[in-house]
């Protein structure tokens, strides 16, 4: 494991290859093991792809649930991104990789990194690919090297490089790292500012916040439990997440905007109705025979639940009476038997 100087560590599985040996950046040996397979790997949503295409081939969330559901099959059921909300039963068994930007669930990681290659087409014994990953800033050192365990001896990667994304978005944006720059990156989770000088990113210098996308999701969650306290529906996270991302937006001018909202004119495109699932009342299509049939059937069940309950009584009060006899005779008896 070497550090590059600029936030990026790169992890090489066995001896660094010659100049001639290096793969090419060729779209055709993609599938032969030339290209790079980079891997976002954010807390709150994973993109994968190629490094010679300018959009990843997969987005999902960063989520998996391995469980089990008998009606569809013995064996274990493992999905993997927005599916996990498609079954109820998974719903006790969603796990996240992360806790609070970090990897520490690497069960759920393998399941995560499973997906993506199989998807991407790596289905033999190892991936051939080298592979970018992003990671958090400041991940701990026992994080990375868990991480490179699980590549290394699960997929047989050759090559792992970690980095920064906001480091490397800098870096795509700018050409270099020779300008002096501050990064403000907004995650999942929290919030980091970045400084960039001396054609490096110092780590050593950054400052943490803890407000995220989350924070805006339990914060709207909140505000909609304490405004409507008896919605017959529960409003799940995912549910809130998927709200803030539909509909909620950054106002340039916070105080203007906040003056003129409930003016007639705005309130009405701004205002926005949700139509939450509910159960469809069932009409009941039943003839009053059926009804009488019904109800004459459930007396007779009531009854004769009736007189089972007064058998088990009467069973009952025998078996105590038989028990305090049999005491009695005991006790009249003890005059005549002898100490032992």
């Amino acid at each position: 494991m070497t550090e590059e100087g600029n936030g990026v560590y790169e992890v090489v599985d066995g001896s660094p290859e010659p100049e001639s040996a290096r793969p090419s950046f060729d779209f055709a040996t993609m599938g032969r093991g030339g290209v790079p397979l980079v891997i976002d790997n954010g807390s709150d949503r994973c993109r994968a792809g190629w490094a010679t295409e300018q959009d990843p081939r997969l987005e999902f969330e960063s989520l998996a649930a391995r469980y089990r559901n008998r009606k569809l099959s013995a064996d274990q059921i493992l999905l993997v991104g927005g599916s996990v909300h498609s079954d109820p039963m998974a719903k006790a068994s969603i796990r996240s990789p992360f806790d609070s930007g970090v990897v520490t669930n690497f069960d759920a990681m393998e399941s995560i990194l499973d997906y993506v290659f199989t998807v991407l087409g790596c289905v033999d014994e190892r991936v051939d690919q080298p592979i970018v990953m992003t990671e958090a800033v400041c991940t701990p050192y026992t994080s990375r090297r868990n991480m490179s365990e699980l590549l290394f001896e699960c997929y047989n990667v050759p090559s792992v490089v970690y980095g920064i994304d906001s480091v490397w978005s800098y870096y795509k944006n700018t050409g270099s790292l020779a300008t002096d720059g501050l990064i403000v990156a907004s995650g999942a989770t929290a919030s980091h500012v970045i400084p960039i000088y001396d054609a490096r990113a110092h780590t050593e210098h950054c400052k943490r916040i803890n407000l995220g996308g989350t924070s805006m999701d339990e914060y709207l969650l909140k505000l909609l439990q304490l405004k409507y306290p008896a919605f017959p529906v529960k409003i799940s996270e995912w549910q809130t997440r998927d709200l803030v991302h539909n509909f909620v937006y950054a106002a340039e001018d916070y105080d203007k905007e906040l003056g003129c909202y409930l003016a007639s004119e705005n309130l009405a495109h701004k205002d926005v109705t949700v139509q939450f699932q509910f159960p469809m009342p069932t009409l009941d299509e039943r003839t009053e025979e059926d009804i009488q049939r019904v109800a004459d059937r459930r007396r007779e069940q009531m009854k004769k639940m009736h007189e089972m309950a007064a058998r088990k009584r009467q069973e009952k009060i025998e078996q105590r009476v038989q028990e305090l006899e049999e005491l009695t005779a005991l006790r009249e008896g003890r005059e005549e038997m002898d100490a032992d």
